[in-house]
This record gives structure tokens, sequence and C-alpha cells, in this order.
């Protein structure tokens, strides 16, 4: 996360699409279940900032809400994304 501003510099001009999820410290992450290694956006801890900062960029691609919760409900899953992104953009 301290490079992420960095490396999207880098990335700008290959980027066609970016994909958000939400995002914790790795040693939260149980790596046996992989619970709490996809979170619903606004329930992590770094995807405000790194959001941010493609806002600021100047980024003008798409942008993806995907599922990779097998355990979830893809619509429940897309309305707490939703809803998350929206609380994010509001601050």
């Amino acid at each position: 996360m301290d490079r992420f501003a960095e490396y999207l510099e880098l990335m700008m001009p290959y980027l066609l699409c970016i994909n958000l999820s939400g995002m914790t410290d790795k040693e939260i992450v149980d790596h046996k279940t992989l619970e709490n290694k996809i979170l619903p956006i606004g329930s992590g801890k770094y995807e405000a900032q790194m959001i941010r900062l493609v806002l600021e960029s100047g980024y003008g691609g798409l942008i993806g809400l995907i599922d990779h919760m097998p355990s979830a409900d893809s619509e429940t899953r897309l309305r707490e994304n939703l809803a998350g992104l929206n609380e994010i953009l509001s601050r």
C-alpha cells in the first residue's frame, strides 16, 4: 500500500480496467480458510485510500466490482459493494 500511488502512475498507460474489493492487513487473513482475504468495499482498511488515489489520478477507464466469495450470494455481495463504494465516495 505504501507504494500504490507510485505503481498506479507506472501502470496508467496500460490499464484497461480496475477491479475493486475490500482490503485488509495480511496478518488478519486466515491463510488456511482465506477468511478476511476478500471483504466488501468499505469494510477493509485500504480501499478508501486506493479509490481516492485512482480518482485523483485522472483514470478514465472502467471500474469493476467482482465477487470472489462463492459462499455469498452475488446479488447480496454486489449490493454490499455498491453501498460501501457510495459511502467512500460521499466522504
